[in-house]
């Protein structure tokens, strides 16, 4: 009798990218197409980071008729709604053209369509047995800031908005002023863009899962007579060093920038010159970097099966801007979208596959 294999704990990871986040948007559209499930019944656990948290949000929280978003309808935010995500009140024009003096944009457009697309729906509603992580920075703690659905679920203080989640995270410095999340009393949160340490939360997602996984594991094994007179920290342990082929992770890019920055321009640079370049470098090398750990903690495996995707493409100069949100720009990034589903069609097949097998 065949030995009936093991279902993984599935992860998905979205970058952060601005209006970008429709490339991303395309290729899980293409996910729900070829498997004929929504994105949610294919992942136990979300995570993402700026726009990859506001897809991810919409992509596991029961938003509409008591289920979530699909990718089809998460990419009209950004179709649709991006002239008034990056929006500006009639004084910024006057006041603050290039956003040098404050947040390029006001925060009153993008807080309105978050607060219609997400309605009054709290973190702790994640759907049945699923998880989401979005990431956040605390500038007044200097700490990562990560909103949990299972913390939110045993912490009414950690148990946010979603429309809140979504602002803290994607609040991009230069862009959007920071949002101050009031949690108790006087206290507060002052939260900018998880970008600034996280811009793919791929590793952030995995570590989350390893803890998850062994806390299950390690209540399960509590329960049953332990001969060996083992503690629950020497269980958990035990179990958070398991099989990596317990996991089967997917990330998604927003489209890697092409632009190049010559050595005898750069050198020359100062701290202005320097701003625009220096955000777009570290975004694309906390990606990429995050990129070469998974591979390495997940590699090729001898099970047949693949345990870590990462589908990224490479974007044109013109598209590199976070709030493109011209019409052309956003037809350049489907454009890219369908480019990455193309490219990428092989593991694509052989992801869907191994996600319809393991489905709820």
């Amino acid at each position: 009798m065949e030995e009936k294999t093991k279902k993984p704990y599935r992860i998905l990871s979205i970058d952060g990218g601005g209006i970008r986040g429709i490339i991303p948007g395309m290729l899980l559209k293409e996910i729900e197409e070829i498997t004929g499930k929504p994105i949610y019944e294919l992942f136990d656990l979300i995570a993402g980071t700026s726009t990859g948290g506001i897809l991810s949000l919409g992509l596991i929280l029961p938003l509409k008729d008591k289920k979530p978003y699909s990718a089809k309808e998460m990419l009209e935010i950004y179709a649709d709604r991006g002239d008034e995500i990056f929006s500006k009140n009639w004084s910024q024009h006057f006041t603050n053209p290039a956003g040098l003096f404050d947040g390029k944009y006001s925060q009153y457009g993008i807080e309105r369509v978050l607060k219609e697309y997400f309605n009054e729906i709290r973190l702790s509603e994640v759907m049945p047995n699923k998880a989401v992580l979005i990431t956040a920075y605390e500038i007044e703690r200097r700490r990562p800031w990560f909103f949990k659905s299972h913390k939110a679920k045993e912490d009414p203080k950690r148990d946010c908005f979603a429309w809140q989640v979504a602002r803290a995270t994607s609040a991009a410095p230069t862009y959007f002023e920071p949002y101050r999340l009031d949690i108790e009393d006087n206290d507060y949160l002052a939260l900018v863009d998880g970008g600034v340490f996280a811009n793919n939360p791929t590793l952030c997602a995995y570590a989350e899962a390893k803890v998850l996984m062994a806390k299950k594991q390690a209540q399960q094994t509590s329960k049953m007579e332990d001969t060996q007179g083992r503690g629950a920290e020497d269980l958990l342990v035990e179990a958070r060093d398991g099989d990596n082929k317990d996991f089967l992770v997917v990330s998604i890019g927003t489209g890697e920038t092409t632009r190049c920055y010559p050595y005898e321009k750069a050198k020359d640079w100062g701290a202005i010159s320097w701003l625009n370049p220096l955000i777009s470098i570290l975004m694309q090398g906390v990606s990429d970097s995050v990129d070469y750990q998974m591979r390495q903690l997940l590699p090729d495996s001898t099970d047949n099966e693949c345990h870590y995707y990462r589908f990224q493409t490479k974007v044109s100069e013109e598209c590199e801007d976070l709030d493109n949100i011209t019409e052309n720009n956003i037809r350049y990034l489907k454009l890219h979208g369908e480019e990455l589903v193309r490219s990428s069609l092989a593991d694509l097949q052989n992801l869907c596959n191994q996600l319809t097998r393991y489905a709820d």
